[in-house]
């Protein structure tokens, strides 16, 4: 029964937090913290940029980085097949890597476009 009471308290703690923290974001009782990390972005030198406009330009470029060494397989499967010289092993292996090679692509792409839109949605929502 004690157990049950602790959980309790600690439910209703938390509740009365979640409820009071609008209250408290919209009284200006946090613009200290902010106004310190504005003044510690300024000092060190670092972009404002929120840090989804970080996350989103550090997964765009690996994702870029992805699509050109998907690319270069892709070239490496149209060279194979060019050097077959009508083996039908050797441009069965080539095809398979030229394939493979594209559908890497199209994914690499879909996900790029995916995480595009997701950050822009975001950025969109915060920049009121």
């Amino acid at each position: 029964m004690n157990n049950i009471k602790t959980i309790c308290t600690i439910y209703v703690i938390l509740a009365l937090l979640l409820i009071s923290a609008p209250v408290f974001a919209q009284s200006g009782v946090f613009s200290d913290i902010t106004d310190g990390l504005d003044t510690f972005n300024n000092e060190a030198g670092l972009p404002k940029t929120g840090l989804n406009n970080l996350v989103g330009t550090i997964i765009k470029q690996a994702l870029s980085l992805l699509g050109i060494f998907t690319l270069i397989i892709v070239m490496y499967g149209g060279f194979l097949w060019m050097i077959s010289g009508g083996n039908e092993e050797r441009k069965k292996q080539a095809r398979g890597v030229f394939v493979n090679g594209i559908i890497g692509l199209i994914i690499i792409l879909l996900a790029y476009s995916i995480v595009s839109y997701v950050f822009n949605i975001f950025e969109g929502a915060t920049m009121e």
